[in-house]
C-alpha cells in the first residue's frame, strides 16, 4: 500500500502516483476525484491509517468523468451511502447515462489489468 501523502494541513494525496485521489480535511471530509475501481480498497485504508472516520466525509468531487476518475465511486457509494457525488452537469448526465457509465467502467476494470 502506498502511505498517503500530507500536502498541507488539511490535505492529504491517496491512491497512487498515477491515479491520485486528494482528502481535504476538516470538520468534514471530503474526497476529490473518485479514483480507479482497482485503488479503492487502498483509498480506504489510507483514510484509516490517517485515523480520520469516513462517517465525516461527506461529498466525493469529480473535476470530470473520465473513467480513471470515477472508477471507484459505486464502490464507495457502496460502502459510504451518504456520501454526495459533486461535478459538472455535463458530468452528471454521463453518470446517469447508464451505457456511457458501463463504457467508462469497462475501461476503469481494464485499467486495473495493466
Amino acid at each position: 500500500m502506498h502511505d498517503p501523502v500530507r500536502l498541507t494541513p488539511h490535505l492529504y494525496k491517496l491512491g497512487t502516483t498515477q491515479f491520485p485521489v486528494y482528502l481535504s480535511v476538516g470538520e468534514i471530509g471530503m474526497l476529490i476525484e473518485g479514483g480507479t475501481g482497482a485503488t479503492t480498497q487502498m483509498i480506504v485504508e489510507q483514510i484509516k491509517s490517517l485515523g480520520f472516520s469516513a462517517e465525516k466525509i461527506k461529498y466525493i468531487a469529480l473535476t470530470h468523468t473520465h473513467a480513471d476518475h470515477i472508477g471507484s465511486i459505486p464502490r464507495l457509494k457502496n460502502m459510504w451511502p451518504w456520501i454526495k457525488v459533486i461535478g459538472s452537469i455535463k458530468g452528471a448526465e454521463i453518470l446517469k447515462n447508464n451505457g456511457i457509465l458501463k463504457e467508462f467502467l469497462w475501461i476503469d476494470k481494464n485499467i486495473a489489468e495493466l
